[in-house]
């Protein structure tokens, strides 16, 4: 049986392992096929955080990060949707002209969130929070020519600043 220290370490490499493959696909050098390698890479942290939601009883202090059952089961959760929103957009934003500038972007949005929830200080939660806003507005503002995802990526900026703020402040 896997300790959890282990198991949370595997956890945290296999999102950085993911985050690397999502930067990897921005070199123009790298085929359009290796979206399914990355797919593929994704699927690490959601088996790890089912094996953690599975095997890993109690609640556990890790430094910054609390692991518990809840924990596990939001962040396998988070990155699940993130698995499934990439698998469907690898066919359907095919054509567009940045289509390797959303997974990136997708991969950093599910990582931040679910080291958000796994957080038991709060001002790494907040940090996470803070970073997974940012890539949610950079991800709104792929398309800089088209006037409505530009206003709401404005608009949105706005609103997660001022929210995001407060909830430091």
């Amino acid at each position: 049986m896997l300790s959890f220290q282990l198991l949370f370490s595997l956890f945290v490499i296999a999102l950085i392992i993911a985050l690397i493959s999502g930067l990897l696909f921005l070199a123009p050098v790298m085929p359009m096929r290796y979206i399914k390698l990355h797919l593929y890479i994704l699927v690490m942290p959601v088996l790890f955080a089912v094996i953690g939601f599975f095997g890993i009883h109690g609640q556990h202090v890790l430094g910054p990060f609390k692991i518990d059952r809840l924990s596990w089961l939001l962040a396998g959760f988070v990155m699940a949707l993130g698995f499934i929103i990439q698998k469907f957009s690898m066919r359907y934003l095919l054509g567009d002209h940045h289509y390797r500038h959303y997974f990136p972007l997708f991969t950093a949005i599910t990582s931040f969130a679910s080291l958000a929830w796994m957080s038991e200080d709060l001002r790494l939660m907040a940090l996470c929070w803070g970073m997974t806003l940012l890539c949610l507005t950079l991800l709104m503002n792929v398309n800089r020519f088209w006037k409505v995802p530009r206003e709401s990526a404005k608009l949105s900026s706005m609103t997660f600043l001022c929210g995001w703020l407060a909830f430091v402040g």
